[in-house]
């Protein structure tokens, strides 16, 4: 981009010859050419010497850019946040996909055992469905069954406690370190990276790293980031060993990975990883004649940082009055007027 400055001074009138008048006189041809002030011109240089540092700075390089995404979960206290694994099998015709997401606003609350959450986890397999609603107000946990809510169990209040522990780490310091329990290190995984513009993730401006993906790095980072959820979640995550990991690198193949990362703040906005599996020979009985598939998993941070809002439920019921309603309703006397089917 270019920009020329031009100052004109006003004409200089002739020597005047002898006898003639000192009014001065302008030739009607040549209009009056106006006066530049310097202050008039300093916004427009401002603004050229801005875009010129934009454009000589141009797009991080994809180490630099990994490694400080990787640091920013640690520095997301509040925000939507989403989980998802979806598997796409092949093999058999019966075998039909299934998900499984978690998704909702939070807010880790220093001093607080539980964050401030309202999260809902959904279970899919081909056309079925079973969502479960949890509240946590940072001292208790609720789940909603029918628009009502329930308090949780102490063994179940238990263990959110302890996945909140392993969701937000201490620090050296000793105070909590935002979602530095995902321990992602996309540096680590990435085998020719490419940075690109991105577009925007819910109105911010992302740069877009693509990449093939090293997947026993990709795996390790992902079994030690579900454990850390599994109590969010209410599963066990099984913890593979560093021996059983590298068995696995076999069956997996054609890894790819998106990492969209703000560009302002370096905060990462969404992860998506994809790859090809194959069911072990000897298990494809096991496994219902699956014989591999296609598996995603999603996560995705929207509005780090920024207020949300979690609704804390009126009127709860203890967790007894939910269990007799399961009772009741396995019997057959809540839900299809006395007749158990």
């Amino acid at each position: 981009m270019l920009a020329s400055t031009v100052i004109v001074a006003e004409d200089s009138a002739p020597p005047k010859e002898a006898g003639e008048s000192s009014v001065p006189r302008r030739r009607a041809s040549q209009p009056r050419r106006p006066r530049f002030a310097l202050w008039s011109v300093a916004p427009v240089v401002a603004f050229v010497v801005l875009t010129a540092l934009i454009l000589l700075t141009g797009k991080p390089g994809p180490g630099e850019l990994m490694a400080s995404a990787s640091q920013s979960l640690s520095e997301v206290e509040r925000g939507v946040f989403s989980f998802e694994i979806a598997i796409t099998p092949k093999g058999s015709e019966s075998a039909q996909s299934s998900t499984i997401k978690l998704t909702g606003p939070f807010e880790l609350v220093p001093g607080k055992p539980l964050p401030e959450a309202q999260i809902t986890y959904t279970i899919t397999s081909g056309e079925r469905s079973q969502t479960v609603n949890l509240i946590t107000t940072g001292d208790e946990a609720y789940t909603i069954v029918g628009g009502q809510a329930y308090e949780l169990p102490e063994d179940a209040a238990k263990q959110l406690r302890e996945a909140t522990k392993q969701l937000s780490k201490k620090d050296g310091k000793g105070e909590t370190s935002g979602l530095s329990g995902l321990d992602l290190n996309f540096e680590k995984w990435l085998i020719d990276p490419e940075v690109k513009a991105g577009g925007e993730v819910n109105g911010t401006p992302v740069w877009s790293t693509t990449a093939k993906v090293d997947v026993v790095a990709a795996l390790q980072d992902l079994a030690s980031s579900a454990s850390a959820l599994s109590g969010v979640t209410g599963t066990n995550v099984p913890k593979l060993k560093a021996s059983e990991i590298r068995q696995l690198k076999d069956s997996f193949s054609n890894a790819s990975v998106e990492v969209l990362v703000g560009r302002y703040d370096d905060i990462v906005r969404k992860i998506d990883l994809s790859m090809d599996f194959n069911t072990p020979s000897g298990l494809s009985a096991t496994t219902g004649g699956i014989t591999g598939g296609r598996l995603n998993v999603t996560i995705g941070i929207d509005d780090p940082n920024q207020p949300v809002e979690v609704t804390v439920p009126s009127d709860p019921l203890p967790f007894e009055a939910l269990q007799s309603l399961t009772e009741s309703a396995q019997s057959g006397t809540a839900l299809d007027d006395g007749v158990g089917k």
